[in-house]
């Protein structure tokens, strides 16, 4: 008889354990979704602020643009980064020249000789992406890795400009910033023809207006195993230019200040 109660003390201790877990899982999923919120509306009102100057004037080497301490002590760091690199996948909106360019450029980069050239994550070693789902055609020149510039550069020249790349990439490692005289420059290196040089000017952009935006968000606490941190994530649209909700580029894609994406990438 004893074992017996023994046995159903401990299956009751146990379900009001798992209980007791299971409702505190809750309360921290309850908390992270309302936290994951705030920061979003916190962001979604600064990128809606920020246009009386280029981002990219602001953005810090670490690539840091804002810190802001919230109620309860909760500090948030917010990084942008240019999300405009890689070459646009989707195609929904664009036609004429723009589907033309969005498609020839894409063919290009699907080959296989640009893919083995695709930079690796040195956390992860895992292949960054080449291509993306949102934003403008236009793809940012200090951004864009060597594949995709070279898929851009094929398009336009359709097997010329010999030493344009390798050019692009050196003033991007000594100078940091590639700018329009730069690349003017570069092109005429290159021996690019009037045609080549506008369809170039075309796809590049100097001046991104896609951002890649992480948010990390810390709980401080006098014991350092008590500290809390979340990450965050997603992409906005930055534009300084940009003075109506409904400002539509050539592309088809609209060019307003705006959070796109956003979400818990980790702890």
């Amino acid at each position: 008889m004893g074992l017996v109660i023994g046995i159903l003390i401990s299956a009751t201790l146990d379900r009001q354990s798992a209980q007791r877990l299971a409702v505190e899982r809750q309360l921290r999923a309850y908390q992270d979704d309302h936290l994951g919120k705030g920061i979003q509306a916190l962001i979604e009102a600064w990128v809606a602020a920020v246009r009386n100057r280029p981002l990219i004037e602001r953005v810090e080497q670490d690539g840091r643009v804002l810190e802001a301490t919230l109620a309860g002590g909760v500090v948030m760091t917010l990084y942008a980064f240019d999300g405009q690199g890689e070459a646009l996948a989707q195609f929904q909106g664009l036609n004429g020249q723009a589907l033309t360019d969005a498609v020839g450029v894409l063919r290009e980069l699907r080959r296989a000789d640009l893919r083995r050239l695709a930079p690796t994550d040195p956390r992860t070693g895992r292949r960054l992406p080449l291509e993306r789902q949102r934003g403008p055609l236009a793809i940012s020149v200090n951004a864009a890795s060597e594949p995709v510039l070279r898929a851009v550069l094929r398009y336009a020249t359709q097997g010329g400009g010999d030493g344009y790349v390798e050019k692009v990439l050196a003033a991007r490692t000594s100078g940091g910033q590639v700018s329009p005289t730069d690349h003017a420059q570069f092109m005429t290196e290159a021996k690019l023809t009037p045609e080549q040089q506008n369809t170039l000017s075309r796809l590049f952009v100097f001046e991104p207006i896609l951002w890649r935006l992480e948010a990390m968000v810390k709980r401080d606490s006098p014991d350092p195993l008590q500290v809390q941190r979340a990450y965050y994530g997603g992409l906005a649209i930055i534009n300084r230019q940009s003075r109506s909700s409904l400002e539509t580029g050539s592309d088809g894609f609209q060019r307003y200040n705006a959070v796109l994406t956003w979400e818990r990438i980790g702890e």
